[in-house]
């Protein structure tokens, strides 16, 4: 556990056991929506709203792949596997997820990837893959 989280645990409005945890950019599909909502309204109405948060959550929606080259020396030809693409556990919503960005990703960068979420039962009609993929069922 991280100094921040453990200081924030402090605050009785957040509490001992509130789950602070740092992860993917952001929580869901919604909040980045609703930011890039505010950067077209911004450009529309000619009003400077530094958004900061979205260069950041491109990086970092990059660092698993970039991860994966450096460790791996390149992905071609490479088997790799996802284990939960939904964009967040117990639910078979896909829209937004970071995993489907990682899928992109390697099969971009023609690894051999294979998928796994026992929530999500066809995904590929939903998602546009370069590369070769397949997905494992139950």
């Amino acid at each position: 556990m991280s100094e921040v989280e453990a200081a924030l645990r402090l605050d009785p409005r957040i509490g001992r056991k509130a789950y602070v945890r740092a992860g993917s950019a952001f929580g869901g599909g919604t909040l980045a929506r609703d930011v890039q909502f505010l950067k077209t309204v911004s450009k529309k109405t000619g009003s400077v709203v530094p958004l900061l948060a979205l260069s950041g959550y491109d990086l970092h929606k990059g660092w698993v792949v970039r991860h994966l080259r450096q460790q791996l020396g390149g992905l071609s030809g490479k088997e790799i596997g996802i284990l939960g693409i939904a964009y967040k556990a117990g639910t078979d919503a896909i829209r937004r997820s970071v995993a489907i960005e990682v899928i992109r990703g390697v099969g971009a960068a023609e690894a051999n990837v294979t998928v796994f979420d026992p929530k999500v039962s066809v995904f590929a009609r939903a998602i546009e893959l370069s590369g070769q993929y397949r997905q494992l069922c139950e």
